[in-house]
């Protein structure tokens, strides 16, 4: 039986343990297998490399000192310092942080931006995946993930040929974005998940966040929410939330903007 228009997404039935580990498998093998040969032909990773090195480099020595969220990054123009991180958003690089502080206390920056690299991919595929369950079956979410890891201004745009660090791990949240506000849309309990992918895109890419606001709404008259005025406060508050959640990053920049040239 067909749903009725507005009302395509479902419950992703839960996956028969197997089968998950199987789908696991397979988006890790496809992130390794993307990013591998940059790695092995030795190719820049983009060209703003440099700066994601830079960056890379100092924030994770100043978090590994303690400094959770170092704005001034001191180790920048040979020990002048620089504030990028007052303006640039900090989830990737504490995420490379934690990689260092888990798994390598002596990695490198390029190890960390390649790490990064299969780390964000592989997120993006399972994102995608979570996302496509609600309207495929499991084979088919599987491909659709895979397919997304691949697409061309997702892999060879954003990672081969600009290192968009940023906009890349963006990319990773949005699925997870737009299958809680479906949740949300069709009356599902999804406010707290909606609130925190909301809070990850802001702390993540801010331009992504604007297109997902963008995108949002669009969805939202989609799948027809004026049926159901009573599930838009919540969405309303739970994005209300995730913008609270995110504003010890945005609400100092904002702060600045002034001073900016």
């Amino acid at each position: 039986m067909r749903p009725a228009a507005g009302e395509a997404a479902r419950v992703p039935p839960a996956d028969p343990f197997w089968s998950r580990a199987r789908e696991i498998v397979c988006v890790l093998a496809a992130a390794v297998l993307l990013i591998a040969p940059g790695l092995a032909a030795e190719l820049p990773a983009g060209s703003d490399e440099a700066n994601h090195l830079a960056w890379l480099r100092t924030f994770t020595d100043q978090f590994l000192a303690g400094q959770i969220y170092p704005r001034w990054l001191r180790g920048l123009w040979d020990g002048a310092g620089g504030a990028d991180f007052f303006f640039y958003p900090p989830l990737v690089y504490w995420v490379a942080g934690l990689m260092r502080v888990s798994l390598c206390a002596g990695c490198g920056a390029e190890a960390l931006l390649w790490a990064s690299g299969v780390f964000w991919l592989a997120l993006s595929g399972f994102a995608m995946r979570s996302f496509a369950r609600r309207f495929l079956s499991r084979d088919a979410a599987l491909v659709a993930a895979i397919a997304y890891m691949a697409l061309p201004y997702h892999l060879a745009y954003d990672w081969y040929q600009r290192m968009a660090l940023a906009e890349f791990a963006a990319l990773a949240v949005l699925p997870f974005f737009f299958a809680a506000l479906v949740d949300a849309l069709h009356g599902r309990k999804a406010g707290p998940g909606l609130a925190v992918f909301t809070a990850l895109l802001l702390l993540v890419h801010l331009p992504t966040s604007l297109i997902a606001a963008v995108g949002g709404l669009t969805l939202s008259l989609a799948l027809r929410a004026w049926r159901h005025p009573g599930r838009i406060p919540a969405i309303l508050a739970a994005g209300g939330l995730g913008l609270g959640l995110a504003a010890i990053y945005w609400l100092p920049a904002v702060g600045l903007l002034h001073s900016v040239s």
